[in-house]
Formats: structure tokens, sequence, C-alpha cells
């Protein structure tokens, strides 16, 4: 049982870890994706001139 609660917790460390670092890159991707948005608007303003 201690064996697998240790097991358990270390899992649960390794999955928080992840947790972080999955929001970090999300937040990037959302990052990026407003900047592509911006971009789009921009070259289709263009494309009209």
């Amino acid at each position: 049982m201690k064996f697998i609660n240790r097991q358990l917790k270390m899992t649960n460390r390794h999955l928080k870890f992840s947790n972080r670092q999955l929001e970090m890159t999300n937040r990037h991707l959302e990052f990026s994706n407003r900047q592509l948005e911006m971009t789009n608007r921009h070259l289709e303003v263009m494309n009209r001139q």
C-alpha cells in the first residue's frame, strides 16, 4: 500500500508538471493565433485595395 501511495504521489507530481507545460503551450498557441488573425485581417485589407 505504501508503495502504491508513493507511486501515486509521483504520478500526481508529474501530471501537475505536465499540466503546467500544457497551459504554457496553450497560452503560446492562443497568442500565435491572435497574431495570425491580425495578419489575416491585414492581408484581407491589402487585398481589397
